[in-house]
């Protein structure tokens, strides 16, 4: 007898989540002078920051000086920045000899192996998410518009996404 009337419930219970879905509802029943209240409330979902692309492209603080466009590249190991920005960092005084690492090589998609200077980026932000100690490398004959945003950078947030229906980098959430 108790078996049944527990299933009962719990058949209920399952009846009322399932009608639910997402949204926070009151249902209310009638039995005999008692008016029992069922609250369902869904799991609050953690925040999330989206972030505009246009063809790939966003724009990243460096070092809390310079926005620079760069372009989402998850499959570069480590961000790159161009000479040009890394002279304008220097003048600035964001990037001394204590932020270069050394001279380096990386492996192209290509498959050759391309050499320059790997460097510690203080900072690096995007829509507001702020991550400190960003390696990335400078390397020869990389025009403004063909910086990357890495695997240095991306590895180190806790979750993130694309959003190919808005293209917007979803980062959390």
């Amino acid at each position: 007898m108790l078996r049944k009337l527990l299933m009962a419930v719990v058949s209920a219970a399952a009846l009322l989540i399932a009608a639910c879905g997402d949204a926070p509802r009151t249902m209310t029943t009638q039995a005999s002078s008692l008016t029992p209240q069922v609250v369902y409330v869904p799991a609050p979902r953690p925040s999330e920051t989206r972030v505009k692309l246009v063809a790939d492209r966003l724009v990243a603080g460096i070092n809390d000086s310079y926005r620079a466009i760069m372009v989402l590249d998850s499959g570069a190991t480590v961000c790159l920045i161009s000479p040009a920005l890394a002279l304008k960092l220097i003048d600035e005084g964001t990037i001394t000899n204590q932020d270069v690492i050394g001279k380096s090589g990386v492996r192209l998609a290509g498959g050759s192996v391309a050499y320059g200077w790997r460097i510690n980026l203080r900072s690096v932000e995007v829509g507001g998410v702020r991550i400190t100690n960003v390696e990335a490398m400078v390397m020869r004959d990389v025009p403004v518009y063909g910086m990357l945003l890495g695997q240095s950078f991306l590895r180190r947030l806790p979750r993130w996404s694309i959003d190919n229906s808005t293209s917007e980098l979803v980062i959390g959430g």
